[in-house]
């Protein structure tokens, strides 16, 4: 940056000091020939605006001498500044988080430097909204170089996305990316990536959401690229586009140092591998965090080195937050001989907040009182032996132990109605057979089975062998058609040449070849059986001719298969209502408007609006809410009653309220709703000074965060505030709200 920028940022922002009082002081820093400054909101009254909290000007009529030899009148200057961003449509506040993210930009000319940049993605976004919320999340890209940057950045980014919509539709996901990827150097890797033979939904991902390891230098990255592949990695997996990002941003002797820590805890380079590659972002941790996991799992836990390496997402959890307190439950539940159910500890882990409060906290409270201090992480333990106690009621079991139920073929629960319709006596022996000479597994043969049992009445080599055969010649991998049958055997039912076939043509034909084919089908198992493949191809060109991203069509295909493989006339009528509606069609509302308008007819859909109107809801009210979260209109009748008739009635919602916070209504009622305003009633009639924050916020708040703020902070005080939560208290009516 030149020196009279630096200079007169310097002499803008002491001004601020002496002219507005700021109640926050200013956090002044120096680094990297940057200068960032960070103020309230707040500082700024209602009777002042932006213009007059800027620090361009302290006097009427004064300037300062880096002004004068700029020509630039700082008066001026900060009107120019401020009415530049509110003609592209930014408010107050979002020139305040630009200021407090980049204040450099204020040593900018705004008409000679910053409208043309604003000028530039207005022209490539055609929405001054996406602008808005681009440059506001990362204001730097106004500091980048128009000709030299953005503009060759933005054709290479085109270039790999396909079209300009697409490299919209990118910038708009991650606006990181025009700010901080090298433009020359984001083409080679673009094309090394193809010419590796990486699939194009892969790239699309990689630089939606990874854009930052795409745009590093070429070097490094086609190093990287090769590393992550001769790891074994799927060129198709999400797995190796995080590989990538993990290593693009590690050197190699941090790398090193990473398997040291791992080795130090008798884990083998295959075993650190194993585990690069079920999970790699344990290799981005810090070397601290690895060694307090390890230290815990290995040696209080007592997990051997094999189980940590095919069980690495315990390592995504937190220590202190997670993994120690319903650690510390588990062990107190067993020093007190309750009988719990039989969960591997993963699982346990992996479990959201309500459901593990419920299944082994609150149910066991009155029997061990010590229960909630190790939930709290109050109470902790020198020594876990749960999981070694398996052998009594406890059956806390260890992930090493194979799944017994169906494991075999001896075990196979067939019926005998399923053993007459097979050819032979032997017949369901010939499928099982059949299965496992094409090297699936005895468990991957036993959920086959499970669902889909009149699997065994099929012919093994006329039926069966055909479709294995085809699905296996379209990939290389065999494990993907294992996981791919075994979570969708339904697919063996359909006709190989009527349907199968037929369908991979057209999904083929979208994105360029089988194997791009196979990864969608790997997302979504269910388009191959629940799509029909002549209208498949019908809809998918609709939505290309309508202006549909390419990226956008990928994820309905892959997220939503089965709403754009209904009939044609249906789909063109639902999307073009949701167009209608005013949704973006490179939104995620728009793909789940789609999704939910398109299994609901238009009886359903007006006996539901007549619903709402019902409870005050005018028209506009109604589109308002179904554009912010369109699933709702996908609620039974009874369950949007039971909704409506507490928020409006018990808690006197109006209906424009409810319009404008259309998300609280997706919570459970009888679960979530009706609790978490019963302890807020509780703490209201007991006149607790609890935070004040919105109803809204407070709905989706985690259990643990909940509890911790709201029951057991007024335990002691509110005795009945437990009894609330729990469900067992209730209110005829609900004023908490009104007396905030």
């Amino acid at each position: 940056m030149y020196w009279w920028k630096m200079k007169m940022l310097s002499c803008n922002t002491r001004m601020l000091f002496s002219r507005y009082k700021l109640q926050n002081p200013l956090c002044f820093i120096t680094k990297c020939n940057t200068f960032k400054f960070y103020f309230s909101t707040s500082a700024i009254t209602d009777s002042s605006s932006i213009a007059d909290c800027l620090p361009l000007t302290r006097k009427p009529n004064q300037t300062y001498p880096v002004y004068r030899e700029r020509g630039i009148e700082s008066s001026s200057g900060a009107d120019s500044f401020v009415k530049l961003f509110q003609q592209f449509g930014f408010s107050d506040t979002h020139i305040t988080r630009i200021l407090s993210k980049q204040p450099a930009i204020l040593a900018y000319r705004p008409q000679k430097y910053l409208k043309p940049k604003l000028d530039f993605l207005i022209s490539v976004t055609s929405c001054e909204t996406d602008v808005v919320n681009i440059v506001t999340k990362n204001p730097f890209i106004l500091t980048r170089s128009l000709d030299n940057h953005l503009r060759p950045l933005f054709d290479s980014l085109k270039s790999a996305a396909g079209s300009n919509e697409n490299a919209a539709a990118v910038i708009k996901c991650n606006p990181f990316m025009l700010s901080f990827c090298n433009s020359s150097s984001f083409v080679r890797n673009v094309q090394f990536l193809q010419t590796v033979g990486v699939p194009r939904n892969q790239i699309l991902k990689m630089i939606t959401k990874y854009g930052q390891s795409v745009g590093v230098k070429h070097d490094k990255f086609c190093k990287v690229v090769l590393k992550v592949k001769d790891m074994g990695f799927d060129l198709s997996s999400s797995y190796f586009r995080e590989a990538v990002l993990c290593l693009s941003f590690l050197t190699e002797s941090a790398w090193e140092s990473r398997c040291e820590v791992y080795r130090s805890f008798g884990l083998s380079n295959h075993d650190i591998i194993t585990m690069f590659k079920k999970q790699p972002a344990v290799m981005s941790f810090s070397e601290k965090r690895i060694w307090e996991m390890l230290d815990f799992f290995v040696h209080r836990l007592r997990w051997s080195p094999s189980r940590l390496s095919t069980t690495p997402n315990v390592f995504l959890f937190g220590l202190e937050k997670r993994i120690i307190p319903r650690c510390s439950v588990l062990q107190a539940l067993v020093s007190n001989k309750c009988d719990i159910k039989d969960i591997m500890l993963q699982t346990i882990l992996k479990m959201d907040e309500s459901r593990f409060l419920k299944t082994f906290v609150t149910k066991y409270e009155d029997k061990v009182p010590e229960i909630m201090d190790a939930y709290q992480g109050k109470l902790t333990f020198g020594d876990y032996n749960f999981e070694s106690e398996s052998k009594g009621k406890i059956k806390i079991i260890n992930s090493n132990r194979t799944i017994s139920t169906m494991a075999t073929t001896d075990s196979l629960a067939l019926s005998p109605l399923l053993l007459e319709q097979s050819s032979d006596e032997k017949g369901h022996e010939s499928v099982i057979k059949l299965f496992k000479s094409f090297g699936f597994s005895e468990n991957h043969v036993a959920r086959i089975v499970r669902k889909q049992p009149s699997i065994i009445s099929f012919h093994p080599q006329k039926s069966v062998k055909p479709k294995l055969d085809y699905l296996f010649s379209i990939t290389q991998s065999r494990s993907e058609v294992f996981d791919v049958v075994a979570k969708n055997p339904v697919i063996l039912g359909r006709s190989l040449k009527n349907h199968i076939i037929p369908f991979f043509t057209s999904l083929g034909t979208l994105t360029g070849n089988d194997q791009h084919v196979f990864a969608a089908i790997k997302r979504n198992p269910y388009l191959l059986s629940n799509c029909v493949s002549t209208t498949f191809l019908h809809n998918i060109d609709f939505l290309q001719k309508l202006g549909v991203p390419q990226i956008q069509i990928m994820k309905l295909i892959t997220e939503y298969g089965q709403s754009i493989g209904g009939s044609h006339a249906k789909f063109r009528k639902v999307v073009l209502k949701v167009k209608d509606m005013g949704f973006d069609l490179s939104s995620s509302c728009f793909l789940d408007a789609v999704r939910s308008f398109s299994f609901l007819s238009d009886l359903a859909w007006e006996s539901r609006c007549e619903m709402l109107r019902s409870f005050g809801f005018s028209d506009h009210d109604i589109s308002s809410m179904a554009k912010k979260q369109p699933v709702i209109m996908n609620f039974s009748e009874r369950r949007m009653r039971d909704l409506l008739e507490f928020f409006v009635q018990k808690l006197r919602w109006s209906a424009t309220k409810l319009s404008t916070s259309p998300n609280i209504l997706r919570y459970s009622l009888e679960k979530r709703i009706i609790p978490r305003c019963s302890v807020l009633q509780a703490l209201a009639l007991n006149n607790c000074n609890s935070k004040r924050l919105l109803l809204t916020y407070i709905v989706k708040m985690t259990e643990s965060r909940f509890l911790e703020r709201f029951v057991t902070a007024y335990k002691d005080e509110v005795p009945e505030v437990m009894d609330a939560y729990r469900g067992k208290l209730r209110f005829d009516e609900f004023n908490f709200e009104s007396e905030s």
